[in-house]
């Protein structure tokens, strides 16, 4: 399998290319970003074979592309021209800028009966894994990380996507159904989030602004609760390539498949007109 990672800004390029040559999963071929100096650098890391300014020549003999700009401004053009072209495409989290984004490539996807998928590394975990196979059934569930990313001296790092969407791509993929509502308020610090979904879901987010790295997941129904804590450092980069190499060209297209993606990116959308930063 040959595999294109067009957007290489975020160490993610490293991480996913690594475990796909160390565990023989596939080929990067093609690396590509439009700082073509660092799709240069990447390129010599990885050991991909190509690595063209052009984003057009990226796409040969193409059998994957893996979408992992850091950013998710850097998201749509690549995926969009990708899956033009019918390459199935994985994009790493936040999907896109917007709902509006998230719903076009969607479409095309849907038009092409392209392959489609995004949401965070985090849902690939083992903890996050056990914890749904314990959660079939409840109606409320709760997701908690950083608002924000602290640690990277960027104005685009404080956007909502960039983070804050680590919890609404979980919370998305825990409730499959459409999020009809969400109500946010800003207090001592923390985005305190209600999402209400088709069915008689609930959902809630605990989004502090100001917070060390952590994760965590919890599921209540009548008196019982479930929560798990995800460990960032642990087995989801391994699960997550493999899904990507073994499982997920076996998947084929579904026009459902990129709905999670859609429903999180509606949240994040409403969120940012509620709460002004």
């Amino acid at each position: 399998m040959n595999i294109a990672i067009l957007g290489c800004e975020s160490s993610h390029a490293e991480e996913f290319s690594a475990r796909i040559h160390g565990n023989k999963l596939g080929k990067v071929t093609h690396v590509w970003d439009e700082n073509h100096s660092l799709a240069k650098q990447k390129q010599n890391q990885i050991g991909a074979d190509y690595c063209f300014k052009e984003i057009d020549k990226s796409f040969d003999e193409v059998d994957m592309v893996l979408i992992e700009g850091r950013y998710a401004d850097s998201h749509f053009l690549p995926a969009y021209e990708a899956l033009s072209r019918e390459i199935p495409v994985y994009i790493d989290k936040p999907a896109t800028s917007s709902y509006i984004e998230a719903k076009r490539l969607s479409e095309l996807a849907n038009f092409k009966k392209v392959p489609l998928r995004s949401f965070t590394a985090m849902a690939m975990s083992s903890e996050f894994k056990k914890f749904t196979s314990e959660t079939h059934g409840f109606n409320h569930f709760i997701v908690g990380c950083p608002a924000l990313c602290n640690g990277i001296d960027d104005d685009k790092a404080k956007d909502l996507s960039f983070y804050a969407s680590h919890a609404t791509d979980l919370l998305t993929i825990l409730v499959k159904t459409r999020p009809t509502n969400v109500m946010c308020k800003l207090v001592n610090e923390v985005i305190w989030v209600t999402v209400e979904f088709d069915g008689g879901y609930l959902g809630s987010l605990y989004l502090p602004l100001k917070s060390e790295e952590f994760y965590f997941v919890q599921a209540m129904k009548n008196e019982r609760l479930v929560q798990a804590n995800i460990n960032p450092f642990g087995d989801m980069y391994d699960n997550i390539v493999e899904y990507i190499c073994n499982t997920f060209p076996d998947e084929g297209w579904n026009e459902f498949q990129f709905n999670n993606a859609i429903n999180s990116m509606w949240i994040i959308d409403q969120i940012k007109k509620q709460v002004i930063l």
